[in-house]
């Protein structure tokens, strides 16, 4: 059956629509909707999916949901949502719909949308039937109203989202009402910002930047906070030693990036005088001898964080140019709840079945993992570590709290489905104190972090330092550079995450080689505490360097450690690069390994030794002696199994120096490893 036909066929149940707008086009009325009072003899097998045209064009869909069809209106917000209409010509856009039966009483409509010689599957919608009278299928429907921001409307809409839904999100939060049962749980400190932006009063007047060492400290300066993505566009936000003299004063914010701007208004808007945004509040470097005071800065990130009153997260916006008070061509129209309903035959019981259009909300999961705010490294942190965030998307704005989420036009707590939970690096701070640095904690946030990107890779360890020194602070547990004193083995137990693997760039030279911070992606090996064999020993980590340092510099620490080490050579045999590995160097205690083309090693079939190397950033090309530094032993029945790092020789003839090639995995089945040899005091760089 054509669903171009104006006529309805006599296989589809003619809809009424129960709604205000009770106004279905001609197309929507023709689609098959199966009756549901034949659903004890449907029958997945059957033919239960039709393609067809619907509208030629997204213009002409436009222009029946500006007529009033209720139904033409959420195939525009499925289409607008996957599809950046402002980018693109409406009437280049054709669509075609794929209707389908899912299950007895669950159907779904996908719209299909080509342009520009590509395709894109939109949607999909789902339409569930149920049994309801006609009064009761009307009850309890609301009306969702997302904000449109276009930009003659976009002063009274960021007005009234600001009194119908910020404000009162932010009095629950603060007085802990129904869905804020967490929000007194604030990682506050004394910490003040260093500087502040003052944004004024005056929507068209000057910002200066406020210093706050110079009024009294007791003097509460309530503040926002901006979380966004520099990009190459934030050079005319940077401040500088040559600028901050007139910044103090105050300068024109026209000339700031527009997510800056946009940064400003929302301020101004939401009654708040103070604005914190890195590039302005910090100076910035301006050449090799001006390293500006990012370095003192940074660390305090995370209180300047914790004691904002809220994050302004521009996660929509790929730059600072972009801004994130962005029009929404999907929410053109309100989201109304449809009831389209047809009566079932009458004996032996008058009764209605009610197909009931489901809301967008099944996306936002997968809207908000495609962000390009949340690839950003420096997000991490500043999502754990703050309050309460504002995430503005393309498609609305999502208010998170400790508690909860909201999406705007609802001010009932949302709850993700559980196949669509996404990661939420807030619930590491609930994690329980004696997991807070396993696998199921610290661990796994630095599996998240390392995937995320950062304009300057030597800001990484920056960039985690404030979630650091909180653990550090709640466990009193010391903390240098990645690593936790009293998890030594587990933090130095990194690896990429298979032996395919390769870094996704070369090692960072400022970062020691045991450093997980050196090498991109990471995945840690899980190491139970009580079998762990290396320690520090009374001496801190130290640098080799004399003279100044930066915080940048002093990356290029020593491990002053104590631990077994084992004996490995490399050498080349038949043709291709063959080593052993054995135990202080005893001849009857090697077991053979293969070295591919690629770097990766791989065991032998025979004997039954099974090495998995991972990690490795060089070649090995002749014959050379390394040495394996024991992290952890584990004894089961007869078998046992080492985990430790591979690592090249460097000494100097008066201590132990070594460098981390790879991390290795040593066991046999049926075959007891060499007992470990002694304990060395050595160093790693």
């Amino acid at each position: 059956m054509s669903l171009t036909d104006s006529t309805p066929s006599s296989q589809a149940n003619t809809l009424c629509a129960f709604h205000p707008s009770s106004q279905l086009c001609h197309y929507c009325k023709a689609i098959p909707w199966r009756d549901p009072s034949s659903i004890d003899t449907w029958s997945k097998e059957s033919d239960d999916s039709t393609h067809d045209r619907h509208y030629e064009s997204l213009l002409l869909l436009q222009e029946s949901a500006d007529s009033g069809c209720i139904l033409c209106r959420h195939f525009w917000t499925s289409v607008t949502l996957a599809i950046p209409v402002t980018e693109r010509d409406p009437s280049e856009v054709s669509l075609s719909f794929s209707f389908e039966e899912v299950n007895r009483l669950q159907s779904r409509m996908h719209m299909i949308a080509r342009f520009k010689g590509t395709m894109r599957v939109c949607g999909p919608i789902f339409f569930g039937a149920v049994r309801f009278g006609e009064v009761d299928g009307l009850s309890g429907t609301e009306t969702r109203l997302i904000k449109h921001f276009t930009p003659e409307g976009l002063d009274n809409d960021l007005q009234d989202l600001i009194k119908t839904q910020i404000q009162p999100w932010i009095h629950g939060c603060g007085r802990q009402q129904v869905g804020h049962e967490l929000c007194n749980r604030r990682e506050t400190t004394k910490v003040l910002p260093t500087r502040l932006l003052d944004v004024g009063e005056s929507e068209d007047g000057e910002a200066k930047i406020f210093t706050v060492s110079e009024s009294t400290q007791s003097t509460k300066h309530p503040y926002l906070i901006l979380s966004y993505c520099w990009g190459d566009a934030n050079e005319t936000a940077k401040t500088t030693t040559g600028n901050i003299e007139q910044r103090l004063k105050g300068f024109d914010v026209a000339s700031l990036p527009r997510t800056i701007r946009d940064a400003i208004k929302l301020t101004r808007a939401m009654g708040f005088r103070y604005l914190w945004v890195d590039a302005i509040c910090i100076i910035q470097s301006s050449g090799d001898h001006d390293s500006g005071d990012f370095e003192k800065e940074a660390i305090k990130m995370r209180d300047y964080y914790a004691n904002a009153e809220c994050c302004i997260s521009a996660s929509l916006a790929r730059n600072s140019s972009e801004g994130f008070l962005q029009q929404r061509p999907a929410w053109r129209f309100p989201i109304q709840p449809i009831i389209l309903a047809y009566k079932a035959p009458s004996p032996p019981e008058p009764q209605s079945w009610v197909l009931q259009v489901h809301g967008h909300e099944y996306r936002t999961s997968d809207m908000l993992t495609k962000l390009p705010l949340r690839g950003r490294g420096w997000y991490l942190q500043e999502l754990l570590l703050s309050s309460r965030i504002l995430h503005w998307t393309p498609y609305f704005l999502l208010l998170q709290c400790r508690s909860s989420y909201f999406l705007e036009g609802n001010l009932n707590r949302f709850s993700f489905p559980p196949s669509l939970l996404i990661f939420d690096p807030r619930q590491f701070l609930e994690t329980p104190n004696d997991k807070l640095l396993s696998a199921e904690g610290w661990l796994a946030l630095l599996q998240v972090f390392s995937r995320m990107n950062l304009s300057y890779p030597r800001d990484r360890l920056y960039a985690i330092e404030g979630i650091a020194r909180l653990v550090s602070q709640r466990l009193n547990v010391k903390y240098s550079h990645g690593i936790f004193w009293t998890s030594l083995a587990q933090g130095l137990a990194w690896k990429y995450p298979n032996a395919w693997s390769r870094p996704p760039f070369p090692r960072q030279p400022q970062f020691p080689t045991w450093c997980w911070a050196s090498n991109g992606h990471v995945n840690f090996e899980s190491i139970p505490a009580e079998c762990s064999l290396i320690r520090f020993t009374h001496r801190p980590p130290s640098d080799t360097r004399t003279g100044h340092k930066t915080a940048a510099e002093t990356f290029h620490l020593r491990l002053h450690v104590t631990a077994p080490l084992m004996h490995l050579t490399l050498r080349p045999k038949d043709g291709c690069r063959v080593g052993q590995v054995g135990h202080d160097n005893q001849s009857d205690q090697k077991y053979a390994f293969d070295i591919d083309p690629n770097n990766e090693i791989v065991a032998n079939a025979e004997p039954p030794f099974k090495p998995e190397w991972l990690a490795c950033d060089g070649m090995v090309e002749q014959e050379v002696t390394v040495q394996v530094v024991l992290l952890s032993q584990t004894d089961l029945g007869p078998e046992r199994k080492y985990i430790g790092l591979l690592v090249k020789d460097i000494s100097n003839g008066k201590e132990l120096v070594y460098q981390r090639y790879a991390l290795i995995r040593m066991w046999a089945e049926g075959v007891r490893l060499p007992d470990r040899p002694p304990v060395s005091e050595i160093i790693l760089e």
